[in-house]
């Protein structure tokens, strides 16, 4: 099945502008919508979440398809390019624009030239001195350590046999953390730092990257099972309304417990679509990445150019319109020359 008889380019590009959508209120009103009006699950959850079911869908289908080098080739021709644009680009074009420090310490500080490890996913340092704040800027790409390290074990476990074993023993493992463990003793908020000297090795928030995780493998295991396109969409058709009444549930272990069931299937169920399709205009290509990259920064900007009218939709929209002319930028300029390289057999 080609990537023009399916869903999966709609859908990223659907996650992605749902990330966008609920880090942006967050920055303009205070709270992201969805998670206010359901004390469940906010827009960036449903977005995180769909991304990785289909990432976790997709590259074990990859690695089914090539030998080591070339699907490790692939995985780096995928994420790379971008961020060792995007990375330097948010170091020594937007800082210093808006640094609230005088440039000489802004160049000379040591956490400016530290941001630039975040180019190769680890180690992540998130912040730039004096920018926005201080806010992690590049926070977000938490979920890309999920997702190399998921890159790594697909990669030197996928040819072997027991591999489909070993995918639903942690898709198990990382269930039974949510069915055990309550949200105080593995709340949301908790970020696991690790640093050696000022910089930080290691920037990861317990409970949304743990959920990462769960959906690479649950991804994983759809596409292991090989379960028909058709029977699954037959299947979505129960999953979505079952996942709807369970989202304005008051028992958020319920809901979870439940969307984990219902999402993974809907998503691979309308992803494989082909009778019923949308298709991203090739003028536009598939900007998700380069969002999902930039939207962060984009709506800080915004935000803070828009002083005396900041909680505002027109803020929000604004954004967005940036946030995705950057995702275009990104993917006609930095990415789509970058995977020109894949031969026709990687995926």
């Amino acid at each position: 099945m080609s990537l023009r008889q399916n869903n999966f380019d709609a859908l990223r590009l659907f996650g992605a502008l749902l990330v966008a959508v609920g880090h942006t209120m967050v920055i303009v009103f205070g709270y992201d919508g969805l998670g206010r009006l359901t004390n469940n699950q906010s827009f960036g959850g449903i977005g995180l979440n769909i991304f990785c079911t289909i990432s976790g869908f997709l590259i074990v289908k990859s690695r089914l398809r090539n030998p080591i080098p070339a699907f490790f080739k692939s995985r780096a021709l995928r994420i790379l390019p971008a961020l060792i644009v995007a990375i330097p680009l948010m170091a020594f074009v937007l800082g210093p624009c808006v640094t609230s420090l005088p440039l000489n310490r802004y160049f000379t500080s040591g956490d400016t030239w530290r941001f630039l490890a975040t180019a190769m996913v680890l180690p992540l340092n998130p912040e730039l001195l004096g920018v926005f704040g201080g806010v992690a800027l590049v926070g977000q790409l938490y979920s890309l350590t999920a997702e190399v390290g998921f890159y790594i074990l697909v990669g030197m476990l996928g040819g072997w046999r027991h591999f489909p074993k070993v995918v639903v023993m942690l898709l198990i493992v990382t269930w039974v953390v949510f069915l055990r463990t309550d949200y105080s003793s593995l709340p949301f908020s908790q970020i696991f730092r690790v640093n050696i000297g000022d910089t930080t090795t290691f920037f990861y928030p317990a409970r949304l990257g743990t959920l990462c995780f769960f959906y690479l493998f649950a991804g994983a295991a759809l596409a292991l099972l090989g379960i028909m396109p058709a029977h699954l969409a037959r299947m979505t058709t129960v999953a979505i309304p079952v996942w709807v009444i369970a989202l304005f549930s008051t028992d958020r272990r319920m809901y979870d417990m439940v969307e984990m069931a219902m999402l993974p299937i809907a998503v691979l169920g309308i992803g494989q679509m082909s009778r019923y399709t949308v298709r991203i205009p090739e003028r536009l290509g598939d900007i998700s990445f380069g969002l999902y990259i930039y939207h962060f920064a984009a709506a800080e900007l915004v935000f803070s150019l828009a002083t005396g009218h900041r909680q505002n939709w027109l803020v929000v929209l604004l954004s967005l319109t940036l946030s995705i002319f950057l995702g275009w930028l990104s993917f006609q300029w930095v990415e789509k020359r970058a995977l020109s390289h894949k031969t026709k057999s990687m995926g």
